[in-house]
């Protein structure tokens, strides 16, 4: 289980820009920092991005039409659907494939790819978790009703769906990344994969 949720984490940052060639690979390592275990699925409005879930192919549908410019397919070994663009400091990055979906909210620029300034209003592409970048660890933990002191912390839900052909191994992952106690960088994923 755990290996498969990895590989989920790796398949994020293992995508790559249209300039660079087909066979470079890209890795991002990224630190859980503090892992802290929820009992109950995420609040549903911690994976919307403006009105639709971060899941919704509605939601990409309108992302590679309204922003065909910073939408990017790839279809190296599996389809996987990417939106990047710096605004205003921040860069933020929602992807999908089959097994998910993640939205990245950050100052830091993605090791992986390559994202363009946009002069586009976003206010419909903001984080239904309420966060924004540069809020103090007590305004996040308000924000979120789960207080954290840790820079690094990842909260985690996970759980076996029984079906009646196969099940489903589902986690939730919400990482909050501080930098002298200033929120720089926020991800939430969704992902759903084939468990027997």
């Amino acid at each position: 289980m755990r290996r498969s949720i990895a590989f989920c984490v790796l398949i994020f940052f293992n995508m790559m820009p249209l300039s660079t060639h087909a066979d470079h690979q890209c890795v991002e390592t990224i630190n859980p920092g503090k892992e802290i275990v929820l009992d109950n699925k995420f609040p549903s409005k911690w994976l919307l991005v403006g009105n639709k879930l971060i899941s919704d192919p509605i939601l990409h549908s309108k992302l590679r039409s309204e922003y065909r410019k910073y939408y990017t397919v790839t279809t190296d070994e599996f389809i996987v659907g990417m939106f990047c663009v710096l605004k205003d400091g921040a860069f933020t990055t929602i992807t999908t494939q089959d097994d998910g979906a993640s939205a990245d909210f950050s100052t830091i620029p993605p090791k992986c790819w390559n994202c363009n300034s946009i002069e586009k209003d976003m206010s419909d592409l903001i984080s239904g978790t309420g966060l924004k970048i540069g809020q103090s660890k007590s305004e996040t933990g308000s924000t979120l009703g789960c207080n954290t002191t840790e820079d690094i912390t990842t909260f985690i839900f996970e759980e076996l769906e029984k079906g009646e052909k196969y099940n489903i191994w589902h986690s939730q992952r919400l990482r909050l990344e501080f930098r002298t106690h200033k929120l720089i960088r926020y991800t939430i994923r969704d992902f759903r994969e084939r468990y027997n």
